[in-house]
């Protein structure tokens, strides 16, 4: 029972501070997480204090089956800590995904009521403070030389040029879901979304882009390493064994 508690206690948590991408919840409101120092802060606390709970607990007591949930459990929360430990989140990217990469994803979602649309053009406004905390995170990792190896970096720019460059808020990618709107919602109501949509778009989702473009172009990708391997990092060999864990 002590176990079930901290684990179904934590992982809600979890949850609710999941950034946009694959492992998110399907139904969860489509919102832009706190990535900012004060909750990488208390990721670590929170994992630390979990990890310190989970030692407390003999697995010999538990059920074969929970003995087998606390092991993979456990094996979570270990590659969460080192995630923290390392400070993976001043890396939101690497040679095939990418923190911007991840919210347009949600530009190719299942939109079937008037709240789902509401829900995005909030995601929308958000984008000028999420941008900008990825952006504090990444200049924090270059400063150490913790970024991906700039040839992966090539051409990565694109994307958000595309959205900088549309020539109207109706052409950007993120304007997609509004092209086609299901008769459930009342045309006048699908009229004002998509003015809100199309504002939201030129005064938040475009500077946003407009401030990572020019953070990319001018310092992000000139700046970064040159080397492949992983142990060529900050403390790389350490990280390295981290990865090789997390990941096998």
């Amino acid at each position: 029972a002590r176990f079930k508690a901290i684990y179904a206690s934590e992982y809600a948590w979890r949850q609710s501070l999941q950034a946009p991408g694959e492992d998110r919840p399907a139904d969860s409101t489509a919102t832009l997480p706190d990535v900012g120092p004060q909750i990488q802060a208390a990721k670590l606390a929170r994992w630390t204090r979990v990890m310190a709970q989970l030692t407390a607990i003999d697995p010999r007591m538990l059920t074969s089956a929970a003995r087998i949930d606390y092991a993979v459990y456990r094996w979570q929360i270990e590659s969460l800590l080192a995630e923290q430990r390392y400070r993976d989140y001043e890396k939101p990217l690497n040679s095939d995904t990418s923190f911007w990469g991840d919210v347009l994803e949600w530009s190719r979602g299942s939109f079937r009521s008037e709240a789902d649309y509401r829900n995005y053009i909030a995601m929308l406004r958000e984008q000028p403070r999420y941008f900008a905390q990825q952006i504090d995170n990444m200049r924090a990792g270059l400063r150490r030389g913790f970024t991906p190896s700039a040839v992966t970096l090539e051409g990565r720019d694109i994307g958000v040029a595309q959205v900088v460059e549309a020539t109207s808020a109706m052409d950007s990618p993120y304007y997609a879901p509004f092209t086609t709107m299901p008769p459930i919602i009342p045309a006048a109501t699908q009229a004002m979304l998509k003015r809100e949509a199309q504002a939201a778009i030129r005064d938040a989702v475009v500077p946003a882009h407009k401030q990572l473009l020019t953070f990319l172009r001018g310092e992000y990708i000139p700046g970064a390493r040159t080397t492949l391997a992983a142990d060529d990092l900050p403390d790389g060999k350490a990280y390295y064994q981290s990865k090789i864990r997390e990941f096998t």
